[in-house]
């Protein structure tokens, strides 16, 4: 599947939003945009949304947020 030009420019805008944190860059993959810092995968764009990567020692901070998981088919 083919990335959009909105596809781009909201993983443009995304990284310009995360700058702060560090050197944040994305790198298209699957149809989205991988979202890294320092190499490591945090995040995922994906339809136009942005997806944080949870384990199990934040899991419980999402849920309380309702914050749902991305899920794909």
């Amino acid at each position: 599947m083919p990335i959009s030009n909105e596809e781009r420019e909201v993983a443009s805008y995304t990284v310009d939003l995360l700058l702060g944190m560090g050197p944040v860059y994305s790198k298209g993959m699957c149809g989205g945009f991988g979202v890294f810092i320092d190499g490591f995968m945090f995040a995922l764009i994906a339809n136009s949304n942005l997806y944080l990567k949870v384990d199990g020692d934040n899991l419980c901070e999402f849920e309380s947020l309702g914050v749902q998981p991305f899920t794909y088919e």
